[in-house]
């Protein structure tokens, strides 16, 4: 039974393309024609084991002086990666950096896989989406950051100081909390219906929770359920406070007259105003200094207020009151531990803000750990 010439050659012997050029410049130095030679093929081996216009390709390279029986080098398809189109890449994307690959293409000529290759692998370029900050930080409120985090990482140093802050803020907390548009990603088959989740109801009711904490845990929660917050509300807060202060730590009250309780909050207007002031000085409240427009230097920013929120993504509260006990359920669960770890992180991020030069950090590189 003739046998393919691909199922002759054995397991690691010479390749049969190889064997096949053999053959053919063999046969044509015996004087045979293509014709002859491809018919000899089909008597041999089988009738599908070569075409005759692959045996008179061979015959007439072999005729015209080829001496080579291995593959010859082929040219290759065209380059388009070019030093040319990498920088033409390379000024586009410096001009307009939220280009797409497809726009990319376009302007460039090129296909889609070409120009995404010359991003990742020449110019080492990956898309990252931009983070959302509060405020545009001029160059005298980054000094600004950069002198008060010095500044507070000195008084660190000073035995007991950073036992005496207290620190405060307020945020919004809703009866309705629905999940992220991430967290709402399911698994689902090609031509499956999309679910539709609502969002928040503009008409959502809600509550402010003005809270007070050190480095033990808390102090005071103080919701308010209508209006909002202004100096009326924050001296009887403040009012509130010392109350707590004396229930809940009475060796800084025991002390007040001799040193001064320390008051970490933001430069809000409520907490900054005449009235408020004067009765902070009254009843020997310092108001430890508060860079402007610095969520990162916050610990009731970076650690409870989305950690509490957290918690509550996703869930349905009947009433505020049901709320608002939720999210006092949720406070008392966080361990004394965690309290004095917050206050350590504020000490990192006081350390980033200087790395930094007073920019906006989160997210970004961490510089070495405290000692």
């Amino acid at each position: 039974m003739p046998l393919s010439l691909k199922d002759s050659v054995p397991q690691g012997d010479v390749p049969w393309r190889v064997r096949l050029r053999i053959c053919v410049w063999y046969s044509q130095l015996l004087g045979k024609t293509a014709a002859e030679i491809g018919r000899d093929f089909q008597r041999v081996f089988a009738q599908d084991s070569i075409k005759p216009v692959t045996v008179r390709s061979l015959f007439k390279q072999f005729r015209d002086g080829r001496t080579e029986m291995c593959d010859l080098k082929r040219s290759g398809r065209p380059k388009k990666r070019t030093a040319a189109k990498v920088a033409e890449v390379k000024k586009l994307v410096k001009e307009k950096a939220n280009s797409g690959i497809f726009e990319l293409s376009r302007k460039c000529g090129l296909t889609y896989s070409t120009t995404r290759d010359i991003l990742k692998k020449d110019l080492f370029l990956r898309k990252r989406s931009c983070k959302q900050v509060p405020h545009p930080l001029t160059d005298l409120q980054m000094a600004t950051q950069v002198t008060l985090a010095v500044r507070f990482l000195q008084n660190c140093e000073r035995p007991g100081w950073l036992e005496r802050v207290i620190t405060m803020d307020e945020s919004w907390f809703y009866t309705s909390n629905p999940l992220s548009k991430m967290e709402n990603m399911v698994w689902s088959k090609p031509g499956d219906e999309r679910i539709q989740v609502a969002r928040r109801p503009m008409n959502t009711k809600k509550a402010m929770l003005i809270c007070f904490f050190d480095f033990k845990g808390v102090l005071l929660t103080h919701w308010i359920l209508n209006g909002t917050v202004n100096g009326a509300v924050c001296r009887a807060a403040l009012r509130d406070l010392r109350e707590a202060i004396r229930m809940k730590r009475p060796r800084i009250w025991s002390r007040r007259r001799t040193r001064t309780i320390l008051l970490y909050d933001d430069n809000a207007s409520p907490h900054t105003c005449a009235d408020t002031i004067r009765f902070e000085q009254m009843t020997n409240i310092q108001q430890v200094p508060h860079p402007p427009y610095s969520l990162d230097l916050s610990p009731c920013d970076f650690f409870l207020f989305p950690r509490l929120k957290k918690k509550i993504r996703g869930r349905q509260f009947p009433s505020v009151q049901d709320m608002i006990a939720e999210v006092d359920r949720q406070i008392g669960l966080i361990p004394s531990w965690e309290w004095r770890d917050c206050f350590r992180e504020w000490k990192r991020r006081a350390l980033k803000c200087i790395h930094f030069d007073g920019k906006y950090f989160e997210g970004m590189s961490v510089p070495p750990p405290l000692p």
